[in-house]
């Protein structure tokens, strides 16, 4: 094995990085699906441990879901169902934190029940997490908080200050949580401070009409317990306390529910909406993971068409091995184990590259990957089959048909045709080729749906817009805000400055405002609220439909809503086309003038007029479908400041403004963001899987390309001396280059029959995940038919070219 390896150096060497680059991509894919499918596994009792998800029933039958719960359900859940082990809350809050002259806004900020850490076991580094929390002013931080605010790991007993005047005392530090985790907590304060949102919910009323999407409900179930039948006592005990909206049915003919999740499942559920982390879609995981094997197939492929190629080569060394006395077994155990060892190498040198880029992997998910191959029973034993299986299979061949040649025959002729495995060849060399097509497709599907997410999908102008917020309440001091009319005119005045305009959260994790819409016929709809500012279509490039949009020469277009559950809603909205269509009129024109009248779950009065339609405006079109949106102009909604920057002397620009703002805004911090780099925060998921399928189809490109160069220049020796007399014939060079090409395309041709309607297939499935999404077009196969094409011809042609340039009279004396 070791002679035949050394004699043919170029078919050894394609065979082995051929597999080995097929096998560590197939690694490498199984620890990307690994990790996507094992969050939060790794605590302790995770698969008794729930999330309480709330679910609205729409009366058009649409079903909204939740990570969120009312707050003030917890307790009558914990009383009343025995099957209940423990609960606890955590509320969601972005507050500004500070330790000296070190303040940050942390979004990672949570209101918990003392018995958090009880239910949820996280890995402790200094502290008893305990008892961590039973104080109203106990504080529990990460080791990044630690080294942030303190630069150090150990900062127990002393102080953080939250909003500069709630005091929270360090009573034990978080190991870094893995990232392989739904909790997004690094700063734990106790939900039985003054201030907490969670002690607001314990001593207020209950609101029937109330939801709290950022109060998230953990449980655990107690031993032997299932969720089955314990909805429904939920339900019945939550009815009978009244404690809120959940089980109750609106005049509107919403009704809420409740849904069980397991914490291990939270990760791969798309219809949940994601805070700071990407959900991953069960679909993309399973196509991962396929493509992880249709990769090693391809490579497979390479390996047992170069090994039956040369085989054909061995014939006499066959017979003389039989004369010398070799049996039939004798040479079956040869040939297999040979393949066998190639694998062998392979798989090492797979594991090796794979060990490399597992940093590059890691950098590229912001995660961290376990490769501990050598302590994992089955992924050793998956290995060994894939070993045996590949070299069984190359080996095969030679072993079973070439073992049974008669001495006589093959020293006769000096050798035997290989003819019988042409034909398989040229079924696998189709086959890879399909594969490598499929691929292709798919990576230009992905990347103009990523592209569409990204730019087209919003139908909004995001370059060069800067986003500015603080945690400073507009209601509380109207003129200190980043929407404040002193900071705002005066940002607008800088040089680098084009525009300026206000919104309410609208790009803060799209939690966006749902209530009802009730038209002039008594028709009610579910629309979503918006509050922009003056010029703020203008500013992202949105003109109207019809009618008009907001404008400061009309005094009336601006409101101020003290309190919208109780106020009075009565101004002048723009609609977008989703909700001319769903409000019933005929055209956007049509809906100029008219009124609607909206429900806060209070008694209102007043209509409101409709001025203006815009374009449908969605920042997650492609995740949720687009809803019936109205937009106002409430002042005390504003929090955003967007800035459209002219691109010039930028980092000046920052500076200008941050220094404008410790001039004229309160003592806290500013946050700024490009909008285009909080939109790749936001679709990283979507991102990722272009990325992940370019980077596939490059290796499949790669091992198909190796592939055709091992057999090129097989084809090439093989037909040296076929060659040698067509060209003694007459045969010029440009004909010798093309019977050789056209060999190679007619399997690449060939493969579009396999390629086309499964890409087809699978493609069109994964865009109707969207709500929004672009269209397959015949261009996208033709153009990927046309790439294979050309690495296939750009492969073989090197071979094509030496052989047809070659004198017949060399070619004649070859053999």
């Amino acid at each position: 094995a070791l002679r035949n390896l050394a004699r043919n150096k170029l078919y050894a060497g394609i065979n082995i990085v051929g597999l080995a680059v097929g096998f560590a991509v197939a690694m490498l894919i199984a620890l990307y699906v690994r990790h996507e499918t094992s969050y939060d596994a790794w605590l302790p009792n995770s698969d008794r441990t729930y999330m309480l998800v709330t679910t609205s029933a729409q009366p058009g039958g649409e079903v909204k879901k939740y990570r969120g719960a009312p707050g003030d359900v917890a307790r009558a859940m914990a009383l009343e169902l025995p099957a209940i082990q423990s609960l606890a809350r955590l509320a969601r809050a972005k507050k500004p934190i500070r330790h000296g002259d070190i303040e940050g806004i942390e979004r990672t900020f949570f209101w918990a029940d003392p018995n958090v850490f009880e239910l949820l076991q996280l890995p402790a580094l200094h502290g008893d997490l305990s008892t961590a929390l039973n104080q109203p002013d106990s504080v529990v931080i990460t080791r990044k908080m630690a080294r942030k605010y303190f630069g150090k790991d150990n900062p127990i007993g002393e102080t953080l200050e939250v909003n500069r005047t709630i005091p929270l005392k360090v009573t034990a530090v978080l190991k870094d949580l893995p990232s392989n985790t739904n909790l997004d907590t690094e700063v734990i304060a106790s939900g039985q401070s003054a201030a907490s949102s969670l002690t607001y919910i314990d001593t207020h009323a209950p609101c029937s009409a109330c939801f709290d999407a950022d109060t998230e409900v953990y449980l655990r179930l107690k031993p032997g317990a299932t969720i089955d039948g314990l909805i429904d006592p939920m339900l019945a005990s939550l009815g009978v306390h009244r404690h809120s909206a959940v089980a109750y049915a609106n005049a509107e003919g919403v009704r809420y529910g409740f849904e069980l999740v397991p914490l291990r499942q939270l990760h791969t559920r798309p219809d949940l909406a994601a805070y700071l982390k990407p959900i991953a879609n069960p679909t993309i995981l399973y196509a991962m993971a396929a493509i992880g094997f249709l990769i090693v197939v391809a490579a497979s492929i390479n390996f047992i068409n170069l090994m039956t190629a040369r085989a054909g080569r061995r014939a006499t060394e066959v017979g003389i091995r039989k004369v010398a006395g070799a049996g039939r077994r004798d040479l079956m155990s040869q040939f297999v184990g040979e393949s066998t060892l190639y694998v062998t190498l392979s798989a090492i040198l797979a594991l090796a590259m794979a060990e490399l880029a597992l940093p590059s992997l890691e950098a590229f998910m912001n995660a961290q990957i376990e490769f501990d191959w050598w302590r994992r029973p089955a992924l050793i034993a998956t290995i060994a089959g894939l070993i045996l299986s590949v070299g069984l299979l190359a080996g095969a061949y030679p072993a079973f048909v070439m073992s049974s040649f008669r001495p006589a025959s093959v020293l006769k002729a000096g050798g035997l045709p290989v003819s019988g495995a042409i034909p398989l060849r040229q079924v696998l060399v189709v086959l890879q080729f399909a594969i490598l097509i499929a691929l292709t497709i798919a990576t230009f599907v992905v990347s103009l749906q990523t592209d569409y997410a990204r730019k087209d999908g919003m139908r909004l102008d995001t370059d060069q817009v800067l986003m500015a917020d603080s945690i400073a309440s507009y209601a509380d001091m109207p003129d200190k805000t980043s929407c404040g009319a002193a900071f705002r005119d005066a940002v607008t005045r800088l040089p680098g400055v084009l525009d300026a305009a206000c919104s309410d959260g609208w790009t803060d994790g799209f939690q966006d405002s749902n209530f009802s819409a009730i038209l002039e016929k008594g028709t009610v709809v579910q629309v979503s609220y918006f509050s922009v500012d003056f010029g703020f279509f203008e500013m992202y490039g949105v003109k109207p439909v019809a009618g008009r949009l907001f404008s400061r020469g009309h005094s009336s277009d601006a409101v101020f809503i003290d309190d919208r559950a109780q106020a009075v809603f009565q101004a002048p909205i723009v609609i977008n086309e989703t909700a001319v269509r769903a409000f019933g009129f005929p055209s956007a024109a049509e809906a100029i003038g008219k009124s609607v009248t909206f429900d806060w779950g209070r008694p209102q009065k007043g209509p409101s007029t409709i001025i203006g339609v815009v374009p449908d405006i969605a920042l997650d079109a492609i995740h949720t479908v687009i809803a019936p949106q109205i937009y106002c102009v409430n002042l005390k909604d504003h929090g955003v400041l967007h800035v459209k920057l002219n691109g010039r002397d930028i980092p000046e620009t920052l500076d200008a403004i941050q220094r404008l703002w410790a001039k004229l805004g309160p003592p806290v911090p500013l946050r700024l963001a490009f909008m285009n780099e909080w939109l790749q925060r936001y679709y990283l998921d979507v991102i990722r899987q272009s990325q992940l399928f370019t980077a596939f189809a490059g290796v499949a490109l790669f091992i198909a390309g190796l592939g055709l160069f091992g057999l090129s220049a097989f084809t090439a020796e093989r037909r040296t001396k076929e060659i040698g007399i067509r060209k003694a014939m007459g045969a010029n060079r440009f004909d010798i280059m093309k019977l050789l090409l056209w060999q190679f395309a007619k399997p690449v041709l060939w493969a579009n029959l396999i390629a086309w309607p499964v890409a087809w297939y699978l493609m069109n499935r994964w865009l109707h995940g969207f709500a929004a999404h672009v269209e397959l077009r015949l261009w996208i196969f033709i153009a990927a038919t046309a790439v294979a094409l050309t690495i296939a011809l750009a492969t073989v042609s090197i071979h094509a070219f030496r052989v047809a340039t070659a004198r017949p009279v060399t070619a004649l004396r070859y053999e």
